[in-house]
């Protein structure tokens, strides 16, 4: 699955390297715009317990994970991405050694890793899975979360706005529909829920919740 995963991402991101004329207009709270932590997780700070486990899913070079690491945190990041993930390692090595405080998979959802997590973060991954594979994944993400611990997800959702040639090219195989998420949330407490379109005119769902 590894393969085909990687394949759907490197293409995806070759699509937009040729659209430079967007590259100016990125900016701090913009899905594109990689420099600083995404803004779903940005809104979550002021709810996050100074200190926990937390699990980063598709953590890339961990600009969410050195955050959660200088709170107190123990954490979990999961990647696919190769120079990422050896990025995380050597992150890994110079963390606290007084304590396990970060651990790093070379690991893709619906699989995560066992135990509790009082945070589980998992930003635009979902948009390059299967329907089967995103309701396993927030199946998963949910058995996993400890009483009372926060989720925090994006990912873009069906919509008009995502880009016909990587509608048309079968990039994304599933797309969450408008609400789809929060339904799946409906027995959690929704926190912060919102649906709205990047400078690219791609709408996406940006959601946390906390576990009742």
């Amino acid at each position: 699955m590894f393969p085909r995963i990687k394949n759907i991402i490197y293409k995806f991101l070759t699509i937009h390297n040729i659209l430079p004329s967007h590259k100016k207009k990125f900016k701090s709270g913009d899905y594109y715009y990689y420099n600083g932590i995404r803004p779903t997780f940005e809104k979550s700070l002021p709810l996050i317990n100074s200190s926990g486990r937390a699990l980063d899913i598709g953590a890339g070079f961990g600009n969410e994970t050195k955050t959660l690491l200088k709170m107190g945190f123990e954490v979990v990041a999961t990647e696919i991405n190769f120079k990422a993930t050896r990025y995380l390692e050597k992150l890994a090595k110079r963390s606290d050694s007084s304590r396990r405080a970060l651990e790093v998979y070379n690991m893709q959802l619906p699989d995560i890793p066992k135990g509790k997590f009082d945070l589980i973060v998992c930003e635009m991954v979902l948009h390059f899975m299967s329907k089967n594979e995103v309701l396993a994944s927030i199946q998963n993400i949910q058995s996993s979360t400890s009483n009372r611990g926060l989720n925090v997800i994006s990912s873009y959702i069906d919509s008009k706005s995502i880009h016909q040639d990587v509608r048309l090219a079968g990039y994304f195989s599933y797309l969450l529909k408008s609400g789809e998420l929060q339904k799946l949330y409906s027995d959690w407490d929704i926190l912060y829920a919102e649906e709205k379109s990047n400078m690219l005119g791609h709408q996406s769902v940006r959601l946390i919740t906390r576990k009742k």
